[in-house]
């Protein structure tokens, strides 16, 4: 289980292309600051990290990175940010996601068949979300990939009867990152732990591997709010920007503007919300908290990502938006009108945009289909083990439940789960290709009987 990873000729041929086409597409498309500051909330990575470097000395950085709180949010992207600027990150991005597909190549070749580890990479290549995120400021970048390699080494974990120190180091110390960068993976590693101490043997040996699991992967985490504590009333920290209080009042502002009612006053001027607050809020107004939530579930499941990366980056299409905040007109008329009054302002608004949407939609809807497919096919069989299937089906589960914590849910928060979704399609798509009857060069079905 720990032998070195073979490079075969097909993903290395993969590797190649997709590397060299994100290469191409940064060099060729005009405004290269401009697309990379796309990304949701890049601006303010931006800034953090253009403070940092401004700042005088030592005491001012430390001083700089308490004010602005979060450092994981854009902590790891300042090296080739400071070095080369935009282009330095959208290489770096680049890179994590080639490494990123060669272990989700991994993960299938090892649990299935090369021919579902090459159509699985396939899919995932083809995405929108792979096409813009690896070129924009974005926490995607870094975390998808991330959080491949760790199922990889998760997976590796669970498959043996007794892990190896190498596995659980390197998913441990993935997983530090990844919770450090986007808090809501923190309880992702409590549960890969969990799964050990069920599969895992012996018990002592299971116990060291779960603890040491959870002590490292909350490690950066835990880290940063001992400093926080250490130095309160030193430092002058702000609020955090999209943290739980200001997302429930994100969502609470959302609901008030359905149903038209009002928030005190005093939770619109902090623009935050405790979760005590919000839970009465809910209960106050059930309708607006639900159709909230379903309006954020059309759209992490529905949306592609389509006007993103092939309107807004790569601009085959014009969606009107001479502003930010124009981006969340889409948002507010599913809230306040229901999907299919933005269906019909998409359609005034840019017919093309409308078009490539309903395709790439109608292509999604097939790809989740033949993926529960698969997945169903896969329980059926049983060939990977319980603790793996557990696994593989809490990576969707998890990011879909958590992202909801988000004030408002976008197809970005569902990205992560991609590449389960594109394994078991994989698996589905193979199933059913070999199911299909095949042919001799003679035109006889080779299923047939010959006759005499």
């Amino acid at each position: 289980m720990t032998g070195p990873l073979p490079f075969d000729r097909f993903i290395a041929t993969l590797l190649g292309i997709v590397g060299a086409a994100h290469l191409a597409l940064v060099m060729a498309l005009p405004g290269l600051e401009e697309k990379f500051q796309l990304g949701d909330r890049a601006w303010d990575r931006s800034a953090k990290i253009d403070a940092i470097m401004s700042a005088k000395d030592w005491n001012a950085v430390v001083e700089t990175v308490f004010y602005h709180s979060a450092p994981g949010d854009y902590l790891f992207f300042l090296p080739a940010y400071a070095a080369f600027g935009a282009a330095g990150v959208i290489l770096q991005n680049i890179i994590l996601f080639l490494i990123g597909v060669f272990f989700l190549y991994r993960i299938a070749k090892e649990l299935f068949s090369p021919a579902v580890a090459r159509t699985a990479v396939i899919a995932y290549t083809l995405l929108p979300s792979t096409l813009f995120h690896p070129q924009a400021f974005v926490t995607e970048s870094l975390c998808n990939p991330l959080l491949i390699i760790a199922v990889y080494f998760a997976m590796r974990m669970l498959r043996a009867d007794r892990p190896a120190p190498g596995d659980v180091a390197a998913f441990a110390v993935l997983s530090a990152i990844i919770c450090f960068t986007r808090l809501m993976f923190v309880l992702f590693p409590v549960g890969v732990a969990v799964l050990l101490l069920f599969r895992a043997r012996p018990w002592r040996s299971a116990v060291r591997s779960a603890a040491a699991t959870v002590v490292v992967s909350v490690s950066l985490v835990g880290l940063w709010q001992a400093a926080l504590w250490v130095n309160d009333g030193r430092y002058e920290v702000a609020p955090s920007f999209h943290g739980l209080s200001s997302n429930l009042f994100l969502r609470a502002d959302r609901m008030a503007r359905m149903d038209g009612f009002e928030l005190p006053e005093e939770t619109v001027e902090r623009r935050g919300m405790s979760a005590a607050k919000f839970i009465d809020l809910a209960l106050e107004h059930p309708k607006s908290f639900a159709r909230s939530v379903a309006s954020d579930a059309v759209n992490m499941v529905a949306n592609t990502g389509v006007s993103m990366a092939y309107g807004r980056y790569l601009g085959l299409f014009d969606l009107k938006e001479a502003r930010d905040e124009d981006t969340f007109k889409w948002r507010d008329i599913r809230d306040t009108q229901g999907t299919w009054a933005m269906v019909r302002y998409l359609w005034r608004t840019s017919p093309a945009a409308l078009l490539l949407n309903l395709g790439f939609t109608l292509a999604w809807a097939m790809v989740v289909l033949i993926a529960l497919y698969g997945f169903l096919r896969h329980l059926r069989s049983g060939g990977t083990g319980a603790a793996v299937t557990a696994l593989l089906a809490a990576v969707p589960a998890y990011v879909f439940v958590f992202s909801f914590v988000a004030g408002s849910v976008r197809w970005d928060h569902r990205s992560p789960m991609e590449f389960v979704i594109c394994l078991f399609f994989a698996l589905g798509a193979v199933q059913l290709t070999s199911a299909l009857p095949r042919t001799s060069t003679t035109g006889r079905r080779l299923t047939e009987r010959p006759t005499s």
